[in-house]
């Protein structure tokens, strides 16, 4: 896969009848996994599950979880779900 990759990248940096601003989309589409029909071999590039997401919800989540920690969703799991207890032990609820 990896040889095919390089081989398809080399075909696109060779091209003459391309421009650069159009080779460094076509080389961005390649790495990010974008160019139709093509499949990397690599689940991370071409990220097969997020056919069954449409764009605009997967966009909008990931704009706006982009700078936050994993502490932060778990604060913010903790404060929506405040009502149920974290454990319970000889019936005794741990909130």
């Amino acid at each position: 896969m990896k040889n095919e990759l390089e081989f398809l990248k080399n075909q696109v940096v060779n091209n003459q009848n391309i421009s650069q601003e159009e080779k460094k989309r076509i080389l961005s589409e390649i790495y990010n996994g974008k160019t139709s029909g093509f499949n990397s071999g690599y689940a991370t590039i071409d990220q097969p599950w997020m056919k069954h997401y449409p764009n605009s919800k997967v966009q909008e989540e990931l704009e706006e979880n982009e700078n936050k920690t994993v502490w932060d969703f778990i604060e913010k799991s903790l404060e929506k779900h405040a009502d149920i207890p974290l454990m319970e032990y000889f019936n005794n609820a741990i909130c």
